[in-house]
């Protein structure tokens, strides 16, 4: 009898995998799907611009106006 018990096959339960999100994380994914959503619109002529200013060496880069976006971003995904 203990032998017939070993020859029948063995049922694997089902793996059960659970994730929970953060609040950043969570905040990341509707944010990814807001943008994802929103039509993709390029200003070619600022395009342009931008370009031509760095082949004349006269594009400059504003730290503070970044870091102020950075910090502006970072708040958003904390609401």
């Amino acid at each position: 009898l203990a032998g017939a018990e070993r020859s029948q096959p063995v049922e694997a339960s089902p793996a059960i995998d659970s994730m929970r999100l953060t609040g950043e994380a969570a905040g990341l994914q509707a944010l990814q799907r807001e943008i994802g959503s929103a039509p993709a619109s390029i200003d070619v002529e600022k395009v342009n611009q931008v370009r031509a200013a760095l082949a004349d060496g006269s594009y400059r880069i504003d730290a503070q106006q970044i870091a102020d976006r950075l910090l502006a971003f970072e708040n958003e995904l904390l609401k």
